[in-house]
């Protein structure tokens, strides 16, 4: 893999756990079109979230 690659790869990685790691919904429903698409979803053992503002909420819902 290029090293260029790798840069990306990392940056997009470390994108991902700044959005994951944030504690505030706005703040992740602001950056996730930087990671993810609009349709994106998660599915945990509570339920399942499509979108960013939906996913946010599921996610602050998780963390209380």
């Amino acid at each position: 893999m290029h090293t260029s690659a790798l840069l990306v790869a990392q940056q997009l990685i470390d994108k991902h756990f700044t959005i994951w790691n944030s504690a505030h919904p706005e703040q992740q429903v602001a950056t996730f079109s930087d990671v993810y698409a609009d349709d994106f979803f998660v599915a945990d053992d509570a339920d399942v979230a499509t979108g960013f503002e939906n996913v946010a909420a599921l996610n602050c819902s998780r963390t209380r």
